[in-house]
């Protein structure tokens, strides 16, 4: 939430017996505790109301005193309030919103910041003693810090900002913003930090503001709608953040800065260390904030229906994937992409430097990891159902494929023990780094070996490759379905080997790291895709016809990606091991249409495969039964249907 750590300024507060400055009680509960006011920060709640009180009604000349008083005492009262974190309550927290004066100065400041302009921000007093920050970003750093406590006054606190429109505030400060940047080919440094500070403040409140839904329990598509009568507070936030958010297009204002801001750092070759900084952490809340909400509700997720946040979802994964496989940029603009910030796994920046624009780690030799946040914000953003209207299905299809070929491609490399053998799990935030390519595809994201090999400098790990995998497949899956030529045309066959290639791929090279339930995913998909494939005649217990029809377009797409090796290998390395990572793919396919469907595989399939498979079965069926048993008899029955016809 608050992006602030504790500073020197004000130090760590003593306690003492003192009292609030107005309300001065703290709430029962979290913490259980009384934890009164030091004298510094009793005099900072008193003080902030009235120094608030002067900027409103207080002759210009004396504004920038009162900017810096104000930035004092919300840096006290910061941390005091960050104390909360320490013992993991919130009493803090809770007593600062309690004090009515406070809360008002706090609601006051907010509508005041939210409605600066570029210039006005940008010659504002800093605050030296706290990394040249001035009043506006610490005044959201309190503010959001505050709302992300979700506590019941937090709630209170909440209704009041959302009440005051402050959403749309912040619309109109971007947008404005926005077109000064348009209008504009000489912005400054200072305006260019400022811009991506306005867009930071918004994201941090509307980050803090959906961290308190979803403590509350009522953000994700698992609430339960129908108690919601009881916690009508709660009823009222979600209703108002959603309708809000969607109101005021805020996110796609937010993205609109981002974009053009990228596009002026990369003009300038993204040599600039300070905006490569400034760019980090905005980007990064986009794409977190982009990700909660798309898997919450539908009333959420239609704020990210704007053109412009979904742009911004697309160029940060495609300046990965750019980064990672050298490939194209589709056009996209050199300058744009030089100027995005290339989002690494948690703890992946400390040993990278930037070179040619991509983060190359030099100093190990294992890879940098990618943070996969990036591709599922590509996820969200091509999502089918909601596909945007300015992509075309198969530019997206594309994207998606390209993105399951970095799986690939990274569980190939752990595979062969080049990655340091770093699984890593599942991580927000994380490292950042200017990683945009100059051009579609000059950068280099690989290191030369030997003659002949080459090593990826950027992958996945390989905790989050079967994840990452298992969603893009099912997108992917849905926009072929929506492919506009007859089943077997030749763009239909093309788009349907690619699917059933990575398919293979997916099930060869992710499993060693993935989670149980994401191996028995990936097998329930493997069974039921070859199920729909499969030919309705072969029921696994009548011996074949002698003259087969041809087979249909989907079973021929998936026996030429190899589909019948894939379940010899799942076979033989299971009956190596009941509890390897291939059992749980085997043992969840399973099925009514197991019979029928391995006949048809068996029928239509490269006769050596089709031994090689049954071969395997036979081997096991004298080393260890329990394998057959366990993955189904259905195969054991198909495989005898069939000795005596092909094999």
């Amino acid at each position: 939430m608050a992006r602030r750590k504790k500073t020197a300024c004000g130090g760590r507060h003593g306690r003492s017996g003192g009292t609030a400055a107005a309300a001065g009680q703290e709430e029962q509960g979290n913490s259980g505790t009384s934890d009164a006011f030091t004298a510094i920060v009793r005099e900072s709640a008193q003080q902030l109301p009235r120094a608030v009180e002067r900027l409103l009604e207080g002759p210009a000349t004396l504004k920038e005193a009162t900017y810096l008083d104000i930035s004092k005492h919300i840096n006290v009262l910061i941390d005091y309030s960050l104390e909360d974190i320490d013992d993991g309550g919130t009493a803090r927290s809770v007593t600062l919103l309690r004090d009515g004066s406070l809360q008002l100065a706090l609601l006051q400041l907010t509508a005041v910041t939210s409605r600066f302009s570029l210039e006005e921000a940008s010659g504002l007093p800093r605050d030296t003693s706290q990394g040249d920050k001035t009043f506006v970003e610490l005044t959201s750093s309190l503010v959001a810090f505050l709302l992300g406590q979700a506590t019941s006054s937090a709630v209170e606190f909440a209704l009041k900002l959302l009440r005051m429109h402050t959403l749309q505030a912040f619309s109109r400060q971007l947008a404005a913003t926005a077109e000064l940047l348009l209008g504009s080919t000489t912005s400054s440094v200072g305006q260019l930090s400022m811009a991506l500070s306005f867009a930071e403040n918004a994201l941090m409140i509307i980050q803090s503001l959906i961290y308190a839904l979803e403590e509350q329990g009522e953000l994700g598509p698992s609430s339960d709608q129908t108690s919601l009568h009881q916690h009508a507070p709660n009823m009222q936030f979600r209703n108002e953040l959603a309708s809000n958010l969607v109101d005021s297009s805020v996110l796609d204002h937010i993205s609109r800065v981002l974009l053009l801001v990228q596009l002026n750092h990369g003009m300038s070759d993204g040599s600039n260390d300070e905006l490569d900084g400034a760019l980090r952490m905005p980007t990064t809340l986009l794409n977190r904030v982009l990700l909660r909400i798309y898997y919450s509700t539908p009333q959420f997720q239609a704020a990210l229906s704007g053109r412009c946040v979904q742009q911004a979802a697309i160029v940060l994964g495609l300046s990965a994937l750019c980064a990672a496989d050298d490939g194209p940029s589709y056009g996209l603009p050199s300058e744009l992409m030089r100027g995005v910030p290339l989002l690494l796994a948690p703890g992946e920046g400390d040993s990278c430097c930037s070179c040619c624009g991509v983060v190359i780690n030099e100093c190990s030799s294992r890879p940098s990891y990618l943070n996969d946040d990036v591709f599922f914000g590509v996820l969200a953003a091509l999502d089918a159902e909601s596909a945007p209207t300015w992509i075309s299905r198969r530019a997206a299809l594309t994207l998606l494929l390209r993105i399951g070929r970095l799986v690939v491609a990274s569980g190939q490399l752990h595979a062969t023990g080049v990655s340091g053998g770093a699984t890593g799990d599942s991580g927000h935030g994380g490292s950042s780094s200017s990683g945009g390519r100059t051009d579609g595809g000059s950068s280099s994201s690989t290191a030369s070996g030997s003659e002949g090999s080459r090593v990826r400098r950027l992958v996945l790990r390989q905790g989050d490759l079967a994840g990452l995998a298992l969603l893009v497949l099912d997108r992917a899956e849905k926009l072929r379905a929506l492919h506009p030529q007859p089943e077997g045309s030749a763009s239909w066959a093309a788009e349907a080997g690619e699917w059933w290639r990575l398919l293979v791929e997916v099930i060869r090279y992710t499993v060693q790291g993935a989670e149980q339930s994401q191996q028995s995913a990936l097998g329930a998909m493997l069974m039921r895709s070859l199920a729909g494939a499969s030919v309705a005649f072969f029921n696994g217990t009548t011996p074949l016809p002698p003259s087969l029809p041809p087979p249909p377009p989907e079973l021929a797409a998936a026996l030429s990606a190899g589909v019948l090796p894939c379940l010899e290998r799942l076979l033989r390395r299971t009956g190596r091991d009941l509890l390897s990572p291939e059992a749980s793919v085997l043992y969840d396919m399973d099925s009514s249409a197991y019979s029928r469907t391995v006949t048809s595989l068996f029928a239509y399939g490269d006769l050596r495969q089709a031994t090689a498979l049954i071969t395997t079965l036979a081997k096991i069926l004298r080393l260890d039964p329990r394998v057959v048993i366990e993955s189904g008899s259905s195969m054991h029955r198909a495989a005898d249907a069939l000795a005596g016809s092909r094999v």
